[in-house]
């Protein structure tokens, strides 16, 4: 069981930082949680649901995500734009980071990665207890820090301005 001093990691970030292989499952079409089931049993070390290119719901993929949190594997979301009232609510459902999709600046880039962090480290409202966090209360200052410990940014490099 996750508490304030045992905190859920982020598997795929870890795995990544030891330069270990990590596999991700792209889900597209799923509107089910049994997906994470089926990602685990093929072992998958993360998930990423695409929402820039589907109808999935905020709702349908929060639960995805939560599902995949209590699970031990990695959600991901591309997000359909960078835009605060889409990536909170995804990371306050569930995400443990987000793919930011035609980042052409390093402005967008830089505002993705604000987006996903609370004070101090970013612009993202503190909204309470999440996935990541195991539902567990905590305060404000231990909440920010956990998050910006364990989400992932992505950044979609879609120009040679933010390539430079």
């Amino acid at each position: 069981m996750t508490s304030p001093e045992n905190p859920i990691k982020n598997q795929l970030k870890l795995r990544l930082f030891a330069g270990q292989v990590s596999l991700i499952m792209r889900v597209k079409m799923s509107r089910t949680f049994e997906i994470v089931g089926i990602a685990q049993a093929a072992g998958y070390h993360g998930v990423y649901l695409d929402m820039q290119h589907n109808t999935m719901s905020l709702d349908t993929a929060s639960q995805i995500c939560s599902a995949a949190v209590f699970a031990g594997i990695t959600p991901l979301v591309r997000v359909p734009e960078i835009a605060p009232t889409m990536i909170g609510r995804l990371l306050d459902g569930g995400a443990m980071g987000i793919i930011a999709p035609d980042v052409i600046s390093t402005d967008m880039a830089r505002e993705a990665v604000n987006l996903c962090h609370m004070p101090p480290f970013g612009d993202r409202s503190i909204g309470g207890p999440i996935p990541l966090t195991g539902y567990q209360p905590m305060p404000g200052a231990q909440l920010s820090q956990i998050v910006h410990d364990e989400t992932m940014v992505l950044a979609q490099l879609e120009s040679g301005e933010a390539i430079d």
